[in-house]
């Protein structure tokens, strides 16, 4: 009986089952992708956001504990803030100085220069191309001192932030400050 056709000639396989599976038989092709209405989406990433949340939240022990070492790091950035802020405070303050002794310097080379006081001229030169070499020196340094604290600001906020995050028991994010600038 085995590998006899059956009836209308059909192969059995001599099981007497139906035909023989080959991959090409009378079954559908595989189904498309159905794309999502954009009304129906939001909902599943919201649900999606939900869950994750859910798994990000940390312990109340955890919390305080990471708090805790949070607000203390807060408290040295701020310092760390003020004192940027004070030592720009004096370089401007510095800067205003070398300004004035450069134009004071300057008008007293005018006046030797027009009482015909060759050796003061020269001597008042020397001393501008110095005040001059300072002035140049503070602003430069100045400029820094005001990148560097914007920058510390910007951590500063980033950490306020972060700290809220923990507060409200959700874990901290992965994020560095320069993705946050």
């Amino acid at each position: 009986m085995r590998g006899q056709t059956g009836p209308q000639g059909s192969d059995t396989g001599g099981y007497g089952g139906g035909p023989i599976i080959t991959g090409k038989g009378p079954f559908p092709p595989p189904l498309a992708p159905v794309p999502l209405s954009p009304f129906v989406r939001p909902m599943f990433d919201d649900l999606r956001d939900t869950l994750r949340t859910f798994g990000a939240r940390l312990d109340p022990d955890e919390r305080r504990r990471m708090s805790t070492g949070m607000r203390d790091a807060l408290v040295h950035a701020k310092l760390a803030l003020q004192d940027l802020r004070t030592a720009l405070a004096s370089t401007e303050a510095r800067l205003e100085a070398e300004r004035v002794e450069l134009d004071t310097v300057r008008r007293r080379q005018g006046y030797a220069a027009d009482i015909g006081d060759d050796e003061t001229v020269a001597i008042a030169e020397r001393f501008a191309a110095q005040h001059a070499e300072r002035v140049a020196m503070l602003e430069t340094k100045r400029m820094a001192q005001q990148q560097e604290l914007q920058l510390a600001e910007r951590d500063y906020e980033a950490m306020t932030q972060e700290l809220r995050r923990v507060m409200s028991g959700m874990a901290p994010t992965d994020s560095t400050p320069e993705q946050a600038a």
